[in-house]
């Protein structure tokens, strides 16, 4: 069974604790046989989804077994300049996990104007929404 070691778990958890609420009811054996085990942050502005075993029994805690997001599929590809405005608070959410996970763990981030960001780690996936300014 892949497990996070004790300690790195319990700081996932409380890190995923600051911006998702818990719901368990979701068992560790439901959530691993899930192709696209995911969750939306209460303000539908931050999708987490678990890419590996460990980070899906994490993730039930925080999975409501009813719900079943779509995943989007984003295309990154761009040729003009980018000018972006994401919630630091968000990033910031996102950015504690992959901390609790690994201090020096590689992050990709993948930006286009007026798009999600998706920040992606070896066992989490962040889709989170871009600013809107009022016009």
């Amino acid at each position: 069974m892949e497990r996070f070691e004790p300690k790195i778990e319990a700081d996932v958890i409380k890190a995923l604790n600051k911006f998702l609420k818990p719901v368990n009811n979701m068992t560790e054996e439901e959530a691993i046989i899930k192709d696209d085990l995911n969750t939306l942050d209460p303000s539908n502005v931050m999708m987490v989804v678990a890419k590996t075993e460990k980070a899906k029994r994490v993730l039930s805690r925080f999975t409501d077994k009813e719900s079943n997001h779509k995943i989007p599929e984003l295309d990154y590809i761009s040729n003009e300049g980018v000018k972006c405005m994401y919630s630091s608070v968000y990033l910031t959410y996102a950015l504690n996990v992959v901390k609790a996970i690994d201090k020096t763990a590689s992050v990709t981030l993948f930006i286009k104007k007026d798009y999600p960001m998706t920040l992606e780690t070896a066992d989490f996936k962040f889709i989170i929404a871009p600013r809107v300014e009022n016009e």
